[in-house]
């Protein structure tokens, strides 16, 4: 009978893809099923998975192993990157169709960094190895690839967008889970920070953030403006004991307040009030908070989508230009000049007008997206703190954890914990 995955996935286009992506990458590729369990592989196993398949205990199966890591990229939405019960590295994607899980493509194990005696001595005490066994371990280790955090990175961004279009509307799904995803991330972080702060419950509204995003809004600062509405949710949810009505009466008084920012500053009035009619009617079947957030942040980013005239749109393209060079190339050196050089603007220039768009500088901007990019990474994988700052840019881990806990009020392990 035929597998549920190749009901809706040709099985054709899915061994075309998993043998290109082997064939490129040089590393194994499987794809699996809803229970972690192989239907198609290029690869093989190698030595090491071989030998120590004897010694894992009951019920510690790659199957069980694997179909946990696909149900961790499936929450948040993107590809995953883990080690297994043999230390090894991973990365798994889920695939989605109709909103059902049906498997997942399994890349891996490889390494990121070379096998040494205290990898391998965690191995042998785990498994409780004897001194040959653990040097036949050792032994098989050093025929495992060795990638580099920074391509792993790059390796998790190919599967995606070569998963992700298999279907359109796989990829819509995933995307819109990627997106409540960070969201949430985000507006637990304001959470724990007034948690830190000891926030009383009686503490007045903070209306100068609400005039904030009134400015950002108005400004056409997307990023901004989400991370002045996620920082306001944040407080509304805490303060609120995570009330859904006290949520949503504060949502249409938002509503209410954004409509009128954008329809003064030059939107169409007629489709700014056809959109938050839609949004206040449809807030009687929103039944959790992650989904109001969620839809309040798409409503907000459709206001400032209706403001601006065409006359600004050329040099917002080059804005958003150069923050997805930014966001492409943030882990390498780069400087200002290479991103003026990008969007063909005078380095000068390129900084004046990049800090009026964006309300902040080159420097902090690029910060914040490695630091943004850290914070998954801390939360999505299990790699190492030095592999998480090496894998964002960072120079050295010391500068890293200085700078994260600067940004966020927290130490990388903290926040991990």
């Amino acid at each position: 009978m035929k597998h549920a995955i190749f009901q809706d996935i040709k099985k054709e286009l899915l061994e075309d893809a998993l043998q290109s992506f082997y064939y490129c990458v040089h590393l194994p590729v499987q794809l699996l099923d809803e229970n972690g369990v192989s239907l198609l592989v290029y690869g093989g196993m190698n030595d090491y998975c071989t030998f120590i398949q004897k010694y894992l205990r009951p019920g510690e199966t790659c199957a069980v192993f694997h179909q946990k890591a696909a149900y961790n990229a499936l929450r948040i939405g993107e590809t995953y990157t883990f080690t297994c019960h043999s230390d090894l590295n991973h990365i798994v994607y889920p695939l989605l169709i109709d909103g059902i899980f049906l498997g997942s493509v399994l890349v891996g194990p490889f390494l990121m960094e070379p096998p040494d005696t205290s990898m391998m001595g965690a191995v042998a005490n785990r498994y409780r190895l004897n001194t040959q066994d653990a040097l036949t371990l050792y032994e098989t280790a050093t025929s495992i690839p060795v990638v580099d955090p920074q391509t792993v990175n790059h390796l998790n961004r190919l599967l995606f967008h070569l998963f992700s279009n298999i279907t359109k509307e796989e990829n819509e799904q995933m995307r819109a889970i990627r997106g409540r995803s960070q969201q949430q991330s985000k507006i637990s972080d304001v959470i724990q920070n007034y948690k830190s702060e000891e926030l009383m419950y009686t503490a007045h509204y903070p209306f100068e953030k609400e005039q904030m995003l009134v400015r950002k809004v108005r400004a056409g600062n997307i990023s901004e403006a989400r991370d002045v509405l996620n920082d306001l949710l944040g407080y509304v949810l805490f303060t609120s004991g995570y009330s859904l009505v006290g949520a949503k009466t504060r949502s249409m008084e938002l509503c209410t307040i954004l409509s009128r920012t954008v329809i003064e500053a030059g939107a169409d009035e007629n489709r700014i009030m056809e959109k938050s009619s839609a949004f206040l009617e449809s807030l009687s079947d929103i039944h959790d908070l992650d989904a109001l957030c969620f839809h309040l942040q798409e409503l907000t980013e459709s206001y400032i989508g209706q403001l601006f005239p065409d006359e600004q749109k050329m040099e917002n393209d080059v804005i958003q230009s150069a923050i997805g060079y930014m966001q492409q190339h943030f882990r390498e050196e780069l400087k200002l000049q290479d991103v003026a050089r990008h969007v063909f603007l005078n380095p000068a220039y390129f900084s004046s007008v990049f800090k009026q768009a964006t309300g902040t500088n080159f420097k902090e901007y690029l910060t914040d997206i490695r630091i943004e990019e850290a914070r998954q990474m801390l939360i999505k994988t299990n790699m190492s703190i030095v592999d998480v700052a090496l894998g964002c840019g960072f120079t050295s881990q010391s500068y890293f954890s200085k700078v994260f806990k600067a940004r966020t009020g927290f130490s990388p392990k903290a926040f991990r914990s």
